[in-house]
């Protein structure tokens, strides 16, 4: 196939055009909605593709055809060169692989120029659619204006019919003028309504904005919040350790001091029981001290008795008696205060002994009351703590159900923003069409003015010769009355 093949090829490609979208957008726009209009504009968009889609493999398929065709010609050189080579001998290597660095020079320049071609093609195909648009345009205006020609010459040529016809045709005009008029006012109502329903998702925009920076302030707070809870959470758990060391360090005093009150209860026991002795001792020295006095009774009775037998022997013998008993009693009286003493000091030890264990079991009182206080703190901070921990699940909840209303309102805004481009550029077609329709009123107006104009000069034109010709006849019948018509015709004039 050669490249006029394919030109050729292109050129009936071009002379079958892909479907027309602008009628099919008008008939979309004068019967339904812009939804619909749109579904209509992309589905023509859609056969203009598979069209242009079905034109492009077509043209492909030519150009792998031209290109085989280049190789079969290429290969038929390559033999042709070959068998005339055959009478001199392949002899160097380097002259084939210049003829083969030849081939590759060769085949790339027809490639380039193949591609040259082609864009050529594409050139001339994208103009001869462009022609063939403007022909079928013109086609149908010279067909219009045929059909004008024709009824013009199929009706009387009276200036009364073309007046006729000419309000007819405004009236023509203007029915299409009101019937665009009332279709504008469709479209500016739907317009409005659409206007109307972009300002209430404005305001339902802001009315969302409002809450979303409500919320976010809420937000705020609740976060502000949850860093104090978080910082009285911290503040508690270093409090809590503390009193755990406290706790400890009171379970450390209450056993010292419960050792303590062992120790000064072994104490107490072991002066109860030395106070039991040097009672016993007591008691038992006031029964040696009863013996005594009973047996200086004895004695005395006895010396008093020898007193009377026996003289001076007996006074030196009460005399040693008296001494011995003066010892024995001193020594007795010594050992009683002693024992008197050792008890008081032990009543001392005692009473100071129950002293420090009536304040070491206050200071235990103490440490449990503490311990029960910090027991119920640490519960009490528990139950803070999960009542945060549970406000915290709650914010955390709220942020994502506000973030996904966000995000639902985002893609709500971004289809009104969607919605009002289409308003707007339904709104461009329409203020285009309605400038396209002004200039189609104002040349089709210019054209029959025109018209008139010219049907105007072309019946005087008839007037005048109709007249000439009927002179001529008047002349040819009888001059006479020709003159007084002529005459007459001069002073009408």
């Amino acid at each position: 196939m050669s490249t006029g093949q394919l030109s050729g090829h292109v050129s009936t490609a071009a002379v079958n055009p892909p479907p027309e979208v602008e009628p099919q957008h008008q008939q979309a726009l004068a019967s339904g909605g812009p939804v619909r209009s749109i579904d209509e504009l992309y589905r023509s968009i859609q056969q203009e593709i598979q069209f242009y889609k079905r034109e492009h493999e077509a043209i492909r398929a030519d150009l792998s055809q031209l290109i085989q065709s280049n190789r079969v010609e290429c290969t038929l050189g390559e033999l042709l060169a070959g068998k005339d080579g055959d009478g001199e001998g392949v002899e160097d290597e380097e002259g084939g692989g210049k003829d083969q660095e030849y081939f590759k020079r060769i085949s790339n320049e027809v490639i380039n120029n193949l591609r040259n071609q082609l864009e050529i093609v594409w050139e001339e195909k994208n103009t001869l659619e462009s022609l063939w648009k403007s022909s079928q345009k013109t086609i149908q205006i010279l067909e219009l204006e045929i059909g004008e020609y024709r009824r013009q010459l199929k009706q009387p040529k009276s200036l009364q019919d073309l007046r006729q016809h000419y309000t007819a045709a405004l009236e023509l005009l203007q029915q299409n003028l009101l019937a665009l008029r009332t279709k504008l006012v469709q479209r500016t109502e739907e317009n409005k309504r659409l206007q109307a329903s972009g300002a209430v998702d404005q305001d339902r925009l802001r009315t969302l904005e409002r809450d979303f920076s409500a919320l976010q302030t809420e937000h705020q707070q609740l976060q502000s919040t949850v860093e104090e809870f978080r910082s009285k959470e911290s503040k508690l758990s270093t409090d809590l350790e503390t009193t755990m060391k406290e706790k400890a360090e009171l379970e450390a005093l209450l056993d010292q001091a419960n050792a303590l009150a062992r120790k000064h209860m072994a104490r107490e026991n072991q002066a109860l029981a030395k106070v039991q002795e040097a009672l016993q001792i007591a008691d038992t020295a006031i029964d040696e001290k009863n013996t005594l006095v009973v047996r200086e009774k004895d004695v005395r009775e006895e010396c008093n008795f020898l007193a009377s037998t026996i003289g001076q022997v007996m006074e030196e013998a009460a005399h040693k008696v008296e001494l011995e008993m003066n010892s024995l009693r001193m020594g007795y009286e010594g050992r009683i205060t002693g024992l008197e003493k050792q008890l008081e000091q032990a009543g001392e030890a005692l009473e100071q002994q129950t002293q420090k264990t009536r304040q070491a079991e206050g200071r235990a009182a103490t440490l449990e009351d503490k311990f029960k206080a910090l027991i119920v703190t640490n519960q009490n901070l528990d139950a803070d703590l999960h009542a945060a921990s549970k406000l915290i699940i709650e914010m955390e909840l709220k942020l994502e159900a506000f973030q996904k209303t966000m995000a639902k309102e985002r893609e709500i805004s971004k289809t009104s923003q969607v919605r009002e481009h289409e308003l707007k550029q339904l709104l461009a077609t329409a203020e285009q069409l309605k400038d396209r329709w002004k200039s189609e009123m104002v040349t089709l107006t210019d054209g029959l003015q025109r018209k008139l104009a010219a049907l105007r000069r072309e019946n005087c034109m008839l007037k005048a010769e109709n007249n000439q010709l009927k002179d001529q006849l008047l002349r040819v019948a009888d001059p006479a009355v020709a003159e007084n018509q002529n005459r007459d015709r001069d002073l009408q004039q």
